[in-house]
């Protein structure tokens, strides 16, 4: 098993249905916190909220799993009604398992703009991955540190 992700985006909106459809993609698990809103924010781009909601349309469940307060997730995705769940705990892949029930896991892609959280959480699941570049900008060491230690481990296509 590779550690690596298997796809690269600049950003989610760079994800279309041509892409899940050519790969088989039923189910997307997206990270909020520098995927689809910035960091510790509350609030999505209408944008992304219409991409989420064509791939609804689509037949593609989508949810939100992200280790941030969960009543800031709630609060920021709720309001659109897109499925979310705060505090996921990732990489750990136990509170996002349950979700997979009734989805082969080669028809599950988690999304992400972390390697040591949403990658290897993906991995851990046994589905694939795609990382995105971060939106907005990180705050404190601790990131930048990761940040650094990715560029080493993460080969880019």
């Amino acid at each position: 098993m590779s550690l690596q992700p298997d796809f690269f985006f600049s950003s989610v909106e760079d994800i279309t249905l041509d892409f899940l459809n050519s790969h088989h993609i039923r189910f997307l698990i997206l990270d909020a916190d520098a995927t689809l809103i910035q960091s510790h924010d509350n609030k999505i781009l209408p944008e992304r909220i219409a991409l989420v909601e064509a791939f609804r349309s689509a037949g593609i469940r989508v949810i939100v799993g992200s280790n941030g307060k969960t009543t800031r997730i709630e609060t920021a995705f709720g309001k659109h009604r897109i499925e979310a769940y705060g505090y996921s705990l990732k990489p750990l892949p136990f509170r996002l398992l349950k979700h997979l029930k009734g989805y082969r896991k080669k028809e599950v892609l988690l999304v992400g703009d972390q390697f040591f959280t949403d990658i290897l959480c993906a991995k851990l699941l046994g589905v694939r991955s795609a990382m995105v570049e971060p939106y907005g900008t990180d705050e404190g060491f601790l990131i930048g540190f990761r940040r650094a230690l990715e560029k080493i481990i993460v080969k880019r296509k």
